[in-house]
């Protein structure tokens, strides 16, 4: 018997879901709430477990590390590798965590393609080669979700940016008689989130993005509402109407076929459902409580805000230094303060960037 369940254990219902997502490809996932179930569940099932994720926080602060105890001494000697998650990461959880025997740490909000590396990765070499869901053969593509689910696992990064041109060909095919949809903006907004996003790889060493991860959310970015194509005109010109606020989640069913399969779609569906919103866990989709949403759609948010403020404030000399300090008014509440230090450090590219989007919107 190979070992193909990954058992998840966090008392929030929305992360649950969003794990569950990312890694129901790769795992049969069972997604509990309650410790006393996951212990029973594991002692009954540990046989067939590959990992454990284990929230730190379950109920209160550190309990977790309650249960990360148990877990250890009622299942000795299996070598079943935890890894603790948290929205909390304090340097002291990391020290506790290792010296507990976890073995590895995540923190919310997750960046699907690096959690799905680092879950998988430590599953493997956990287990002898042959044992685990992971070393059989791929999946069987469904007939439902075919048409996304069939790009190649290994995408390079040209390979990405000639997908995505082909899907934007065919996005102004559909969008040739819905003058309500604009597909210039979103082309903006693209090319500032691909700037934003390598510019954060390159400042940011250690925080586990990759320039492909960059191209792959430059690439997405373009693709932020397409969930307007799956509503009414009269919606689309009225972004205050509830409904409007819809296509974030017709966007993310559509990039979800066959998506947790592969961290490109994975991009594209978190990029259309959460670029509304806020830092602060304000805006849109409505959530039961405040959620920061993922990075890839904190780039695209705040791409959002450089170009409504470029086109505000375009025919002024100093537009960056206006668009810097509308921007500051909003860190805290609709940016981080990392996203507005990174609009910063882009300002000479930023605004050669500019030059050129108005130059073809021009011609």
């Amino acid at each position: 018997m190979k070992r193909d369940t990954l058992l998840i254990i966090d008392d929030s219902e929305l992360d649950l879901a969003i794990l569950n997502e990312i890694f129901k490809n790769h795992f049969k996932v069972k997604c509990l709430s309650n410790a006393a179930q996951a212990m029973r569940f594991l002692t009954q099932n540990q046989h067939r477990i590959c990992a454990v994720l284990l929230d730190i926080c379950l109920g209160r602060k550190g309990a977790g590390f309650t249960v990360l105890q148990q877990i250890q001494q009622d299942i000795p000697s299996t070598g079943l590798p935890i890894i603790l998650i948290t929205s909390d990461a304090q340097k002291q959880y990391v020290v506790d965590g290792i010296a507990h025997g976890a073995a590895d740490f995540l923190v919310k909000p997750v960046d699907p393609h690096t959690v799905q590396t680092r879950v998988c990765a430590t599953v493997k070499s956990a287990w002898p080669a042959g044992t685990t869901i992971l070393d059989a053969s791929s999946p069987a593509v469904s007939q439902d979700n075919a048409p996304l689910a069939l790009l190649p696992r290994t995408l390079s990064a040209e390979d990405a940016e000639k997908i995505a041109a082909q899907w934007w060909d065919k996005l102004c095919v559909l969008a040739k008689n819905r003058p309500a949809i604009s597909l210039s903006q979103a082309r903006r907004i693209q090319k500032i989130t691909t700037l934003f996003a390598e510019t954060y790889v390159e400042t940011h060493p250690d925080s586990g993005l990759s320039f492909l991860d960059a191209t792959f959310i430059g690439c997405a970015a373009a693709f932020l509402d397409v969930g307007l194509l799956g509503l009414p005109d009269a919606v689309i010109t009225d972004p205050d109407a509830p409904a409007y606020q819809e296509h974030t989640t017709i966007g993310r069913d559509f990039f979800l076929q066959g998506s947790a399969e592969h961290p490109f779609l994975h991009y594209c569906s978190e990029i259309a459902y959460w670029h509304h919103k806020n830092f602060d866990g304000t805006g849109y989709p409505q959530t039961d409580a405040p959620v920061t949403p993922p990075l890839c759609a904190q780039l695209v948010h705040t791409a959002m805000r450089c170009d409504n403020y470029a086109k505000i404030h375009r025919n002024h000399n100093n537009r960056f230094e206006r668009m810097l300090y509308a921007l500051s008014d909003e860190v805290g509440h609709i940016i981080s303060e990392e996203m507005y230090s990174l609009v910063q450090s882009c300002q000479e590219s930023m605004s050669i960037l500019l030059l050129d989007l108005d130059h073809s919107s021009q011609s």
